[in-house]
């Protein structure tokens, strides 16, 4: 019991002197993020979309759809109450009596808050909320993630039809906080 009293009393005595030699010391790292909106649509490159021939008289004409291209997207906010979103909208002209449709689909990879698809829209000259809700948060890149996008032509005016031709236009996206 004595030798145990003894090994305490010198450890005791023993572990400052141990520590007499040592420092620390520390410096102050600043932390910057910065706010973030950044869309994409890939892959790149345009395509065309057609009304195709009935194969049967007294049949609806019926558009070829195109889900080729997906919507990505990277954000990081300030101020997390706030929100984002990302609209769509035609640059051009789409001929009379024609419809372009896209159809927004559900965010597939990445991580955070993406958004929340409306789903299928008539697209216009006036931007229109394609999705809502995003908050801090990525798709992953390139084909296969992020909303992939569905386009198809809708005849709303068979009486048109005998003035249509070849149009191109540009569907621009803009992101938004």
């Amino acid at each position: 019991m004595m030798l145990k009293i003894a090994v305490l009393a010198t450890l005791f005595w023993i572990t400052p002197l141990l520590l007499i030699g040592q420092t620390s010391d520390e410096h102050i790292i600043r932390v910057r993020l910065q706010e973030i909106s950044i869309v994409d649509i890939e892959p790149s490159g345009d395509f065309t979309i057609s009304l195709e021939t009935p194969t049967e008289a007294g049949r609806k004409m019926k558009s070829n759809v195109n889900s080729s291209k997906w919507i990505n997207y990277t954000v990081s906010k300030k101020n997390a109450s706030n929100a984002g979103s990302i609209s769509a909208q035609i640059v051009g002209v789409i001929p009379e009596g024609i419809d372009l449709i896209l159809n927004v689909g559900s965010a597939q990879g990445g991580g955070g808050e993406t958004g929340i698809a409306i789903g299928e829209i008539e697209l216009s000259s006036l931007p229109t909320e394609i999705i809502s809700g995003i908050g801090a948060s990525y798709t992953g890149s390139g084909q296969g993630n992020g909303h992939n996008l569905s386009y198809e032509l809708r005849v709303s005016d068979y009486n048109n039809l005998s003035k249509v031709e070849s149009e191109v236009v540009t569907v621009m996206f803009t992101i938004s906080q």
